[in-house]
């Protein structure tokens, strides 16, 4: 009577914590789902980090080649003995023209960087907005150097044969103008 009773409260509290499988299949696709989107974003997230580290590194090499430059510059006017006035104030201009061109291009470093950045952000928005309810063929949205490519697949814009655009094609239109209005800042180019 004993292990009937135990049998009994054993296989009732088993069967009660156990999950249908229909819901551990479900859980475990979400589960998948989101392991993907993650090595996803850590892919994309590498990739930028690649990409900004070799333009950062051909700037700063630039920037050392222009001070060597410099200094080789320098060199030359103090090994100089004789130099008329002229050409003295011509190697000063020229010093100077050096010095203005150091600040433009480290501001043209920081304006590249921003660009980049903001570009890079809103690309990760339009993937991240547009990812839902899409396949990867219909959307693609792509940052190459300085501009944003979203592209849309015509079987998603329009119906066979038709020229009107589907309620599909108007619901991703929707996002990706949600996107670009709060970037007030950003100029947008339709082709």
């Amino acid at each position: 009577m004993k292990k009937l009773l135990v049998l009994l409260i054993t296989t009732s509290v088993v069967l009660s914590s156990c999950v249908s499988k229909k819901q551990y299949t479900e859980l475990e696709g979400n589960y998948n789902k989101k392991s993907q989107e993650l090595v996803d974003t850590k892919a994309d997230l590498m990739k930028c980090r690649i990409e900004s580290e070799s333009k950062l590194s051909a700037l700063e090499q630039r920037v050392l080649d222009l001070k060597k430059d410099k200094e080789k510059t320098l060199e030359y006017v103090d090994n100089l003995t004789v130099l008329s006035k002229s050409a003295s104030d011509n190697i000063k201009e020229t010093l100077s023209q050096m010095g203005k061109k150091d600040e433009y291009i480290k501001y043209i470093q920081k304006a590249i960087t921003k660009r980049d950045s903001i570009n890079l952000a809103l690309g990760f928005k339009l993937k991240s907005v547009l990812k839902d309810g899409f396949e990867d063929e219909d959307i693609q949205v792509d940052v190459e150097k300085t501009v944003v490519y979203i592209s849309i697949a015509d079987k998603l814009l329009f119906k066979s044969g038709s020229f009107i655009v589907t309620e599909k094609a108007k619901s991703v239109l929707d996002k990706v103008a949600k996107v670009i209005l709060d970037k007030p800042n950003f100029e947008a180019i339709l082709k």
